[in-house]
């Protein structure tokens, strides 16, 4: 396209007699990729054109006329602002070629275009014989100016971006704390920031190695460094050194530095150059030297103190240290030694990688071992170290808890006595409360009606109390057992809301009594689950007994039954003085009583819940509590919702309705009525 407004611009001022001769013009006519217009002068009538344009004059803003004629009047009267009538005005008036700016306009198939309009007088002697109007689309070019325009302006913002990045990292590398060097492969430097400048005697330091005409390099251990072996060096030969310190000593002072270099590569993988930093540690070596000073001191309290202690790695549990103690008891005096404190047990290693405790010691397992051939018993703890929230170490820590592991199993010795003993009295208090207890009955049973009434009371009181005292030694035998492990439980399936039911409606004589309404509420009409009936009726019948005893006349004892998850749930709720907090924790304990304000009628011996939570835990339950002071107390029994496989057997109920009299006796011998 550009050829082609060459070739019109060459052609201005052409001065010829007949336009017919002029070559140029018919090979512009031909050309299908411009439009031409040949004008007379001064008519301005068109005399040659081709088709386009035509095409385009007739979608210009000149109002050409059927004859294609207008007057050169007519067009100094058109207005400036039409861009073809000012070029032609302007030719006309110098005689010279016109070149317009890009004209936007519509063609006749909708499209927009840019065309470049070019008027060319052709003089004969002095006077404008012809004109020529030639107009070329150059819509690819602006278009393309356009884009190129576009990208330009797009990389000259990136550009201001990058620039405006690059600033911004310099400023940070520059205001760093520490140097930071940038060599060329060359070994050039071609950037240091500000705290590189601090570690250089001559700023003028154009090479790496420059430095060593005024500056010796040592490392650590005085050994003098040189240029092969300096860190940035070794980066540009492929090297990435971390961490090296070196002494560095200038002329007018000495400087302990840690300095760490690396290579940097090109796409190809090529060293294009190295980066180093370089760290003043004046200051951080004092520190060092008095954590080194206070560890020393740490460790010399550890080696005299008088506990076993070993210092394990984590987390491969190697022994690194161990203190004078394991060293004179373990290893000096006994050679034979089985050294297990030495080691970590596998549970010990388990329970350190799951608890991982900053704040307390972890209490670790108990070892039976020989020191000096004599058996020791060693309780170990562990404490873990750490550095920055990573364990670096673990210590071990024994003491010597023979004498306790001693005293602990001569307690047992008494304990295992005293339980004989109470088991012993017990049996020889039982044997002459059964023979007056059978005397009794035999009275009432042959002789009640020949006895008077005042001695009839007698045999009353004395068969009461020997039902309490049958209670108190059945309760401290049934203890006895539990604690020896020798507590029988035989389990069977059976329905336990009519078990609960027959043992509540057989009680319901000493409710009404003491004017007590006594309830029994339950969720379902039968539900067969695994438990020792004889067992169960001691415990319902004990909290039963409690329930009745400390409520007062004409308030409520309800027992209700339901279900909870897994468990059948029994609740004797009354109505009582109710269980203050304090005492609530103990109430389960041996003896454990809730207070002395209650009158000896309501006082018992403290062991009946006691019993009643063994049997409870004996059938795989539990028991709980929740009481307020003059509210009243809710005792409730959670037992396991399963049954046992089991042969049939025809179960005597006249043998258990006999059991339930004679321990519902028994249980209820220390209700007093007034």
């Amino acid at each position: 396209m550009s050829n082609l407004i060459d070739f019109c611009l060459k052609s201005s001022n052409i001065n010829l007699d007949n336009v017919d001769n002029i070559y140029f013009i018919d090979n512009l006519l031909n050309n299908n990729k411009i439009a031409v217009g040949v004008y007379n002068f001064p008519e301005l009538k068109l005399i040659k054109s081709n088709q386009i344009y035509i095409d385009i004059l007739n979608n210009s803003s000149i109002k050409i006329k059927k004859d294609s004629e207008f007057k050169l009047k007519e067009i100094k009267e058109i207005g400036a602002d039409n861009i073809l009538i000012d070029i032609l005005k302007k030719s006309i008036e110098t005689q010279e070629m016109q070149c317009s700016e890009y004209i936007y306009f519509h063609n006749i198939n909708g499209s927009s275009e840019y065309l470049k309009c070019i008027v060319n007088p052709i003089i004969k002697n002095n006077t404008i014989k012809y004109l020529t109007i030639t107009f070329i689309n150059v819509t690819k070019d602006v278009l393309n100016n356009t884009r190129m325009e576009k990208e330009i302006e797009k990389l000259k913002k990136e550009k201001e971006e990058l620039q405006e990045e690059n600033n911004k990292y310099k400023n940070i590398i520059d205001n760093i704390s520490d140097g930071i060097f940038l060599a060329n492969k060359d070994g050039k430097i071609e950037y240091f920031n500000k705290a590189a400048r601090k570690f250089i005697y001559n700023n003028n330091v154009s090479y790496i190695g420059e430095t060593l005409a005024h500056t010796n390099y040592y490392d650590l251990k005085g050994n003098k460094i040189s240029l092969i072996d300096l860190p940035n060096f070794k980066a540009l030969q492929g090297q990435q050194i971390l961490s090296m310190r070196l002494i560095v000593e200038r002329p007018d002072i000495t400087i302990k530095t840690d300095i760490s270099s690396n290579p940097v590569y090109d796409k190809e993988n090529n060293i294009i150059g190295s980066v180093s930093s370089i760290r003043c540690l004046n200051d951080s070596l004092k520190v060092e030297k008095c954590l080194e000073k206070q560890r020393d001191g740490f460790y010399n309290i550890i080696d005299n103190l008088d506990l076993l202690i070993c210092r394990f790695s984590y987390p491969d549990f190697n022994i690194i240290h161990y203190n004078k103690k394991v060293k004179e008891e373990i290893l000096e005096i006994d050679k034979c030694s089985d050294k297990l404190f030495m080691q970590i047990p596998y549970n010990d290693k388990k329970k350190i990688n799951i608890i991982k405790s900053k704040k307390t010691m972890i209490s670790g397992s108990t070892i039976k071992t020989l020191i000096n051939k004599k058996e020791r018993y060693i309780e170990t703890f562990y404490q873990l170290i750490y550095d920055n929230n990573k364990i670096r170490e673990v210590v071990k820590v024994g003491i010597d808890i023979t004498d306790k592991i001693g005293y602990q199993k001569e307690l047992e010795t008494i304990l295992k006595t005293q339980e004989e003993f109470f088991s012993f009295i017990a049996h020889e208090f039982r044997t002459p409360l059964t023979v007056m207890s059978s005397t009794t009955q035999l009275i009432n049973l042959l002789y009640k009606k020949d006895l008077p009434e005042k001695i009839q009371n007698y045999i009353d009181k004395i068969n009461l109390s020997v039902l309490q005292q049958l209670r108190l030694v059945n309760n401290l035998l049934d203890i006895t057992k539990a604690g020896s492990g020798y507590l029988n439980i035989n389990l069977r399936n059976y329905d336990i809301v009519s078990m609960s039911r027959l043992i509540t409606e057989s009680v319901r004589s000493f409710a009404t009594r003491k004017n007590i309404n006594l309830e029994f509420k339950c969720d379902f009409n039968e539900k067969v689950i695994a438990i020792d009936d004889e067992k169960y009726e001691r415990i319902l019948l004990n909290l039963l007994s409690n329930a009745l005893k400390f409520t007062k006349n004409g308030k409520k004892v309800i027992v209700k039954i339901g279900y909870e998850c897994e468990f059948i749930s029994i609740d004797v709720k009354d109505e009582g003085v109710g269980i203050p907090k304090e005492k609530q924790k103990v109430i389960f304990d041996r003896f454990g009583q809730v207070n002395n304000e209650l009158t000896r009628k309501s006082e018992g011996t403290g062991i009946g819940l006691c019993l009643v939570k063994l049997l409870v835990n004996a059938m795989g339950g539990k028991i709980e509590l929740t009481s307020d002071t003059g509210v009243g107390s809710n005792f409730r029994i959670l037992l396991p919702d399963k049954k046992v496989l089991e042969e049939t057997k025809v179960v005597d109920m006249n043998l258990m309705d006999n059991r339930l009299i004679q321990t519902m006796d028994i249980e209820f011998s220390n209700i007093y009525f007034e």
